[in-house]
C-alpha cells in the first residue's frame, strides 16, 4: 500500500536503480520506444496493437493485486526510460506520481481518468446505492482501505469504455518516435472491432437474465461499470474488514436486513475476501455466492490471461449465476 512509502524512499530510488545493471532492471528495446503501463489489463491492450512497434512492460504481473504493489528500483528506472507511461487514475494507483517523478521521466503521462469519463462508485460506502445519470461526485472508500476517490477506476469491466480509450492510448502511441502510425492505427482498429463484437454476443447472452436475479451485493465497490453495462443493479456494498472477527454481530444483522429488504439475489465474492463472512450471510438469508470473476487484473492462469478472455469469463460466470 502507498502509506508504506515515504518522500525519502522515494527519493532514494533515484539513487539505488542507477545501480542496478541494464539486464536487472530494463527489457531489451532493441531500439523500439518503451512503454510502461500499470496494469495487465493496459499492457494487453499496447500488445495487441502495437507489439511490433515499441517494447511494453507491465509494473503490475498477471494474477497480482494492485492494491498491494510495492515499486521497486529497477521499476523506477524503467519509468525512467520510458517513452510513454500509462495508468488507471490517481486513487487507484497513489504511488504512479511519486514513481514518475522520482524517475525523471519525460515521457508523456497518460491516465485514463483524464482521457475518458468515468463513474461515480457504485455506492456511498454505506450501501446506499448511487443512479448513475448525472453526478457530480461524491466522497467514497471501498471498505477494503483501498480509497479510490469519487470515482469508480474499473472502468475495464465496460468494454465500450475500454475501447473508448484505447483509442485514447493509440493516438499517444502514434506519437512515439520510429512507429508506423498507420499501421497501428488500423490494428488498433481490428482489436476495437474485436471487443465490440465480443461486448455484443456478450450482451445478447445475458439478456435472458431474470430481472428478479439482477439485483446484486458485492464486498468491494468495483462493479459499477460491468452493472451499467449489462444491466444489473449494485444494491449496496459490505463495508467491513475482510476478517469474521472484524465484522461486528450488529453489522451482519444490518446487512441481513439489507439483503432481505432489498431482495438481493447473490452477494458477488471478491478475490481477496474471507469467505466466512459470506458464508454467514448467505446461511442468514439464503443469498446466492457469485465467485471467480476477475475484476483487478489478468489471470496468471489460462483462464482469463488476456482482456478477451477476462470479459467473456466474467460474462459467462454471471450467466451461469444468475440463470
Amino acid at each position: 500500500m502507498f502509506n508504506k512509502f515515504s518522500a525519502l524512499f522515494f527519493s532514494s530510488l533515484c539513487v539505488f536503480f542507477t545501480a542496478c545493471s541494464d539486464s536487472e532492471q530494463e527489457p531489451k528495446t532493441e531500439g523500439k520506444p518503451l512503454v510502461v503501463t500499470s496494469s495487465p489489463i493496459i499492457y494487453d491492450w499496447v500488445k495487441n496493437i502495437a507489439s511490433d512497434q515499441v517494447e511494453v512492460v507491465a509494473l503490475i504481473k498477471n494474477g497480482e493485486n494492485p492494491h498491494n504493489f510495492s515499486p521497486t528500483p529497477s521499476q523506477v528506472g524503467q519509468i525512467g526510460k520510458a517513452a510513454l507511461f500509462i495508468t488507471v487514475s490517481e486513487g487507484y494507483e497513489p504511488w504512479a506520481d511519486k514513481m514518475y517523478k522520482s524517475s525523471g521521466s519525460k515521457a508523456e503521462f497518460l491516465k485514463a481518468e483524464k482521457a475518458i469519463e468515468f463513474l461515480p462508485a457504485s455506492t456511498d460506502g454505506h450501501g446506499h446505492s448511487h443512479d448513475h445519470g448525472d453526478h457530480d461526485g461524491h466522497g467514497h472508500h471501498d471498505g477494503h482501505g483501498h480509497d479510490h476517490g469519487a470515482n469508480d477506476p474499473h472502468f475495464w469491466l465496460d468494454p465500450k469504455r475500454s475501447s473508448q480509450f484505447i483509442e485514447k492510448l493509440t493516438a499517444s502511441i502514434i506519437k512515439l518516435p520510429g512507429v508506423d502510425g498507420d499501421v497501428i492505427e488500423k490494428k488498433s482498429k481490428e482489436y476495437v472491432d474485436t471487443i465490440n463484437k465480443l461486448d455484443r454476443t456478450l450482451g445478447r447472452s445475458l439478456q435472458n437474465i431474470p430481472q428478479e436475479h439482477r439485483i446484486l451485493m458485492t464486498s468491494h465497490d468495483s462493479l459499477t461499470y460491468l452493472a451499467k453495462r449489462y444491466e444489473l443493479k449494485i444494491m449496496g456494498v459490505i463495508n467491513e474488514s475482510h476478517s469474521v472477527k472484524d465484522i461486528s454481530p450488529a453489522k451482519i444483522q444490518e446487512l441481513t436486513k439489507q439483503i432481505k429488504a432489498q431482495n438481493v439475489y447473490a452477494l458477488v465474492k471478491d478475490g481477496s475476501d474471507n469467505p466466512q463472512v459470506l458464508r454467514i450471510l448467505q446461511e442468514n438469508t439464503q443469498v446466492k455466492i457469485i465467485e471467480g470473476l476477475y475484476v483487478e487484473t489478468l489471470s496468471s492462469g489460462p483462464e482469463a490471461d488476456t482482456y478477451l478472455k477476462l470479459i467473456e469469463h466474467n460474462a459467462n460466470i454471471l450467466k451461469i449465476s444468475l440463470k
